[in-house]
């Protein structure tokens, strides 16, 4: 007769062996010891030989296997080298990922909830990502699509296999190599950013007439739009259920909070987290300083283009005013 379940065959004595405490058989006629395994919704703690409950967000399927996550998480194996040594797996380390489109599911799995997208620990969905999934490599800038993916359905070691597959549509963000054309955006907004100061500096002049009561009106509603636009950056740099559209306009509203991120600027920063910090911080002070430069150029631009104004410093400062608060709102964001 096999063997009940909980037993295997001691391939010496052929009989019927109890598997270690706390271990069971996911079926009856278990030939080895291999086959004790861990009920579903527990693991395997491979160095103490001990069934342990399944830990939050984690997905636990039983047998000898290391547990998933869901999609938007990310797990590391405790201690670290048993990826490499799987006799010494203890656990999960597990976070929330900073960027859900980075941690996408690459299998479902069937649960009493229904199909759920899950995916194996040390796993991001661009292979050469790096910190929780978050960073790509020097080089290379992260770049999200909508795309069209099948996951195969998995239920688990000792389950049979099946072709069912489950499909679905979802943004994936992979790490995009840097190229001559990738960080264009970047000096093209930084000649269009001196434009629009140039502008800002026209309008917000102050006169000597009645025209005095609107620039303050007009820079007091610039000062205003700015905060709103600034204000949608932030909301847009969560992870929120809203529509695609929706998220793709909140998206570019972080432009607003001088998030030179959105840029490909890690083309010219790098991936160190100094260097990206240290750029985040001195964005709003390099913002400054392009009022100063735009003043010079118009100096220079005046004497031969006869429709450009050379700017003068005290209506420049008064112009720098309507970019305070923007600065002092990228500033807190930065912080937090």
């Amino acid at each position: 007769d096999p063997c009940p379940l909980g037993t295997y065959v001691n391939s010496t004595t052929r009989v019927c062996d109890q598997c270690p405490p706390t271990l069971t058989t996911l079926s009856t006629g278990a030939v080895s010891a291999e086959e004790c395994g861990c009920a579903p919704n527990f693991y395997l703690d491979h160095w103490h030989t001990e069934c342990k409950p399944c830990p939050d967000q984690a997905i636990c399927l039983g047998g000898r296997a290391v547990p998933m996550v869901p999609e938007g998480y990310f797990a590391l194996r405790v201690p670290r080298e048993s990826k490499f040594v799987p006799h010494h797996f203890q656990g999960l380390e597990i976070w929330e990922c900073p960027f859900a489109s980075s941690c996408v599911g690459t299998v479902a799995v069937p649960l009493a909830s229904g199909m759920v997208p899950a995916r194996r620990v040390d796993e991001c969905s661009d292979p050469s990502m790096s910190r929780f999934c978050s960073r790509c490599p020097d080089g290379y800038y992260m770049t999200t699509e909508k795309v069209q993916v099948s996951m195969p359905v998995y239920q688990g070691e000792g389950y049979p296999a099946t072709d069912e597959v489950h499909t679905a549509e979802l943004s994936k963000s992979t790490c995009s190599e840097c190229t001559a054309g990738s960080g264009a955006p970047f000096p093209v907004v930084v000649i269009l950013s001196m434009v629009v100061i140039y502008f800002l500096y026209r309008f917000s002049k102050a006169p000597r007439s009645q025209a005095l009561t609107g620039a303050v009106l007009l820079s007091s509603l610039g000062s205003l739009l700015a905060t709103t636009l600034q204000t949608l950056g932030v909301i847009g740099s969560f992870d929120l259920n809203i529509p695609d559209f929706m998220r793709d306009i909140l998206a570019f509203m972080k432009i607003f909070l001088f998030d030179i991120e959105m840029l490909n600027a890690v083309c010219f920063t790098g991936v160190d987290f100094s260097n990206r910090f240290f750029w985040r911080v001195i964005t709003p002070v390099a913002v400054l300083l392009m009022f100063y430069v735009t003043m010079h150029v118009s100096w220079v631009l005046s004497k031969t283009v006869s429709f450009v104004e050379a700017m003068g410093p005290a209506k420049t400062m008064n112009a720098l005013g309507l970019v305070l608060s923007a600065a002092y709102i990228t500033m807190c964001k930065v912080a937090f």
